[in-house]
């Protein structure tokens, strides 16, 4: 700065005061202003201001994005455990009524089931609803017997005109056909590490003989039912699959015309977009490793007018599984990061306990009742299959509220907080870039007035020493005196 000034003033008096004069409150020229490095990055400071100032718009945007999600993720988290406790009571009725009738106002599980349609419906994130299905993965199967169980957040969404679906075998019961012999006979039957023993009197119709079969595998606790055929009766497992299976043998044998032994059912087997899905009884699942990966669905098949409940189809099917992935999406910013992704369940009862084969067809929690033992056994599985739904889904969603979603809010809350540390030292920089551009411009403009001050004062003398005559003395009889400008002229 004094170099600047120096360098002005000087050249101020080697124009000459009057000169000098004349360019009162003027800025200096854009040379001289090119020359003095204190003004030379303010433009810069101040773009750079800009950019900071816009930085930390876009991280208290991305932060209260992040923060939403958590809250969405908190009151998802919420419901899930509330529902969880309808459905593990309404596990314990079905276990009630399993053992033992209940009266008629412990047994209806309608109340149950009304608060979890509740909890679906009226759970809103704003004026969306956020526990009924619409914001996670659902799908629907259209084809005789198909039907759509359940998808993952990471299945890839099906086009338009879905995913094509076909059966290539189809699945069985482990099933054991008999007849009713003149005489008496005996059964042993084994499943589930169980063995029981009937004896059946001659005589009896085979009504009668399915109705002592069922209640001895109620009693015992056996997956068996049986059933009345021409001439006869079937016994079968309750589940389709090979891993479902029992032992039976006859005395005498040719009451189940063979010697007896071990029946096994038979899983389906078919193919999900032209890929080999995994069957396992009556369920196909996406293979592993690849985009369907998590989709699971069955096929149910008509019932056989001759068995009933032992379907028989001669057609293979085929059909179609269209798979639609919804959620809310929490935008940070482009050059933030990836939107963040928030998938939520259904806690409705019609979306819970699905692909539960049982023989009651419950193809829901809805659907279950408890007015018997069986169909209230048949409730307590698909109770227990939503109890491990729902806790899967809260496993979820623990894992991202306390993961990946604390992560981002965390990174972003620091990123945010250096913004503003460096907003400030940007502030700071301005200011004083600001102020050395403020003096910049004043310094020639004050050092002119002084020097034109200067000029004026004396310019008196100046103009006596000129009209003076050189015989009279000229400049050496001047004294230095009056050539000193006075004080009340400064």
């Amino acid at each position: 700065m004094s170099l600047s000034i120096q360098g002005f003033r000087g050249q101020g008096f080697a124009q000459g005061g009057l000169a000098a004069g004349a360019r009162r409150n003027k800025a200096p020229p854009p040379e001289e202003s090119k020359s003095l490095p204190v003004g030379a990055g303010a433009g810069g400071g101040q773009e750079r201001s800009e950019q900071g100032r816009s930085l930390l718009a876009a991280l208290d945007q991305a932060v209260q994005s992040a923060e939403s999600a958590s809250v969405l993720a908190g009151l998802a988290l919420t419901q899930l455990r509330r529902c969880r406790g309808w459905v593990e009571e309404l596990h314990r009725m079905a276990q009630a009524a399993e053992n033992e009738p209940l009266p008629a106002e412990q047994r209806d599980p309608s109340v149950l089931l009304a608060c979890l349609a509740a909890a679906a419906e009226d759970t809103r994130f704003g004026p969306r609803r956020m526990m009924d299905g619409s914001q996670g993965v659902e799908g629907m199967a259209v084809g005789e017997g198909f039907r759509f169980v359940r998808a993952e957040a990471f299945t890839r969404p099906s086009p338009p005109e879905g995913y094509a679906v076909a059966v290539s075998r189809l699945p069985r019961r482990a099933l054991v056909r008999g007849h009713l012999p003149a005489g008496p006979f005996r059964l042993e039957l084994g499943e589930g590490g169980q063995l029981v023993r009937v004896e059946v009197p001659p005589g009896l119709p085979p009504e009668a003989v399915v109705a002592r079969l069922s209640e001895v595998f109620r009693r015992a606790g056996l997956d068996l039912w049986a059933g009345a055929s021409s001439g006869g009766f079937f016994i079968a497992h309750r589940r389709m699959g090979r891993q479902h299976g029992f032992s039976a043998v006859s005395d005498p044998p040719q009451v189940l015309g063979s010697t007896g032994g071990l029946y096994m059912g038979q899983d389906i087997q078919g193919t999900l977009d032209g890929l080999p899905a995994e069957g396992q009884g009556c369920f196909l699942f996406g293979p592993t490793g690849t985009h369907l990966e998590g989709l699971v669905a069955a096929w149910q098949p008509p019932p056989d007018p001759g068995d009933p409940h032992l379907p028989r189809p001669e057609v293979l099917p085929e059909g179609r599984l269209v798979l639609v992935r919804n959620g809310m999406v929490f935008h940070p910013g482009s050059h933030l990061g990836p939107p963040v992704w928030v998938h939520l369940p259904s806690v409705h009862p019609r979306h819970l306990g699905r692909g539960v084969d049982v023989p009651e067809g419950y193809d829901s929690l809805a659907a279950i009742r408890l007015d018997n033992p069986p169909a209230a056994r048949a409730a307590a599985e698909v109770a227990q299959a939503a109890l491990t739904e729902l806790a899967g889904h809260q496993t979820v969603l623990e894992t991202m509220a306390s993961g990946p979603l604390l992560q981002t809010l965390q990174n972003y809350q620091v990123r945010a907080e250096n913004v503003v540390a460096a907003q400030g030292a940007l502030l700071h920089a301005d200011l004083a870039r600001s102020m050395a551009e403020h003096l910049r411009r004043q310094i020639p403009v004050q050092g002119s007035e002084a020097v034109e001050a200067l000029a004026q004062h004396g310019g008196g003398p100046m103009l006596r020493l000129l009209n003076r005559d050189p015989g009279e003395g000229g400049l050496s009889a001047l004294s230095l005196k009056e050539l000193r400008p006075s004080k009340e002229g400064l």
